[in-house]
């Protein structure tokens, strides 16, 4: 009777183990001599990134202000949300996905609103009155 106990005790804990593997996000950062694009992100200091798949924590350097990522290819973006109402929770991750530029600063926000989710992103410009321009590369997010 004693290894069947051992058992049933080991395997939830070893499937606790193998599941939590693959929730291990890493964090992504541009190399020096890469070129990039700019985040700022309103109200937070990180934002989920995926790049051919592979999911990764973009975060602000220190002493910095905004997220680097890397241009010539379609990033998706998301951001993880969580609000509490009437002794509720909930959690949401909006998500995007958009064709950076080189030089380019794009600025993302991401809020709940009446019980709802959303992420948007803008491209700074000094061409318009408001300094910024809508981009349109973006699309719905293929891997969040």
């Amino acid at each position: 009777m004693r290894p069947i106990q051992f058992v049933l005790f080991k395997m939830p804990v070893c499937m606790l183990a193998l599941s939590l593997v693959g929730c291990v996000v890493q964090p992504y950062k541009v190399g020096p001599a890469e070129p990039y694009a700019s985040i700022r992100v309103v109200d937070r200091d990180r934002l989920d990134f995926c790049l051919n798949g592979s999911v990764h924590k973009l975060e602000k350097e220190e002493g910095s202000d905004f997220l680097k990522v890397p241009v010539g290819t379609r990033i998706d973006l998301a951001a993880d949300l969580y609000f509490a109402t009437y002794g509720a929770s909930y959690s949401c991750k909006p998500a995007l996905s958009f064709f950076p530029e080189a030089g380019e600063v794009y600025i993302v926000e991401s809020n709940v609103i009446t019980d709802h989710c959303f992420i948007e992103l803008v491209r700074e410009s000094v061409d318009t009155d408001t300094g910024i321009t809508f981009e349109k590369s973006i699309e719905d997010s293929a891997c969040f």
